[in-house]
């Protein structure tokens, strides 16, 4: 199988970022937390748990500044290589509906984001 942690790919010019299997499942979640335009404290703190310090304040930076497109292209790009494992402990799954209900709302929005997410993914 190829490790895909090292290869290299260009979206709109730029490269993807790298990411481990920990980075990966937090910029899934700040994919979620975004759903309706707003990240919460509360969701943040969530994310914050499943990485370091250092680790969450560079995927946070590489997703604030990328586009939706450029965003789906980094969640697709490591979907092979990392979905099978976190798939297998439900941990996707969980770690978004935690997401979702942070801020004890669960929009129609996030509702289709997670449906959405979930065929993505195919969870």
């Amino acid at each position: 199988m190829a490790d895909l942690y090292h290869l290299k790919s260009f979206i709109m010019n730029q490269e993807i970022i790298q990411l481990n299997i920990s980075e990966y499942l937090a910029y899934i979640m700040l994919y979620g937390a975004n759903a309706d335009f707003e990240t919460d404290k509360e969701e943040l703190e969530i994310i914050h748990e499943t990485v370091s310090k250092e680790e969450f304040r560079r995927v946070k930076k590489a997703f604030d500044n990328a586009s939706d497109t450029e965003r789906l292209d980094v969640i697709m790009h490591y979907r092979d290589a990392y979905i099978g494992i976190l798939n297998d402990n439900s941990l996707v799954t969980t770690q978004l509906k935690s997401i979702f209900m942070a801020d004890e709302k669960y929009s129609a929005v996030e509702k289709a984001v997670f449906i959405f997410l979930k065929k993505l993914l195919n969870l």
